[in-house]
This record gives structure tokens, C-alpha cells and sequence, in this order.
């Protein structure tokens, strides 16, 4: 039932808005790579700016209504389903609750859609991701990260990770 919520998100996204992938791998700017654990994931980002997401949005809505996360990834791995939904900063890392929020508020409706029209979706663990200072990464650095889940309003579980260029979600998936 969980890869069928990543065929589902897979089908409904617009293939413009789509990461690119390398293998497994789903690249993000500043060359992170998020290794997923699983061939059932998808990624993509509504966050840019050649690509208005919400078209049907003004020119000018309401200050912060029409920001996005930078990325949302689901994951199926072992029969769950594991939303990511994801924010970079490479200065000032206190500002990314905004952008987090939308993207969860779109994770919501987009489900609350599947779950209205009768496709199968279970239960979905929403993982809220800060990656800041990527950029500082050294190319020496190999190990992989060692953070652990916080408690956030917004999601079941959050990661505060610094200065890393590869991320493995299953790490952090076993830490759940």
C-alpha cells in the first residue's frame, strides 16, 4: 500500500517540478544528495521561481502564503510511507518555518484528496527536514549523519542537519 501513495504523488506532480535523480539518489541544490532507501520514492520541489507552483495565485497574495519548502520526497520502505518535506538555508537558519509549514499544509491536502477519492494511501509519517550550511560541507567528511529526531509542531519527527552533502534517509528512518 506505501508505494502506492509514491505512485500516486508520482502521477499527480507535474514532471517540471521533479528533482533530479541520480539512481536512488535525489539531488537538491548546494550538491546534496539524499540516498533513498528504496526505489519507491519520489521527489520534487515547488519552490521555483521560473515555475509559479500556484498559477492560480495573484501576482502579489497575501506575504507568505505563496512560499514553498524547497523539497518534499516520499519514501515507501519496509510497507510505510514517509513523507519528507524539506527546507535548505545556507545562512540564517532560524527562517525556514514558514516554508516548512506550507509544504506539510500541501502534503495535508494533497492526501486529504487521495484519502476523499477512496485511493489507498495508510498512515503517513511526516518527517520535517532543516539542512543548513551545505555549502561549508568539507569534501573529507564522510561519515554520515548522526542526528537525532526532534519534537516539532508540525511533524512526527524532525532532523536540524548541518553542513552535510550526502544524507541517507534510512538512517534517519531507523531512528523513528
Amino acid at each position: 500500500m506505501s508505494a502506492n501513495l509514491v505512485a500516486l504523488i508520482e502521477k499527480t506532480i507535474h514532471s517540471s517540478f521533479r528533482l533530479n535523480r541520480e539512481r536512488r539518489n535525489w539531488l537538491l541544490d548546494h550538491n546534496v544528495k539524499l540516498h533513498s532507501p528504496s526505489r519507491h520514492s519520489f521527489g520534487f520541489s515547488l519552490d521555483n521561481p521560473h515555475i509559479p507552483a500556484f498559477a492560480f495565485f495573484s501576482s502579489n497574495p497575501p506575504a507568505r502564503i505563496a512560499k514553498m519548502c524547497d523539497a518534499i520526497v516520499a519514501v515507501s520502505h519496509h510497507n510505510k510511507s514517509y513523507i519528507f518535506v524539506i527546507e535548505q538555508k545556507t545562512a540564517n537558519q532560524n527562517a525556514y518555518r514558514q516554508q516548512l509549514m506550507n509544504g506539510r499544509l500541501f502534503c495535508d491536502w494533497l492526501s486529504g484528496l487521495f484519502r476523499a477519492h477512496k485511493y489507498a494511501v495508510g498512515d503517513l509519517v511526516f518527517v520535517g527536514m532543516l539542512i543548513w550550511k551545505p555549502h561549508r560541507a568539507s569534501d573529507k567528511e564522510t561519515t554520515r549523519p548522526r542526528s537525532r529526531p526532534e519534537k516539532h509542531q508540525l511533524f512526527d519527527y524532525f532532523f536540524d542537519v548541518k553542513n552535510r552533502k550526502e544524507i541517507y534517509l534510512q538512517d534517519l528512518i531507523r531512528q523513528l
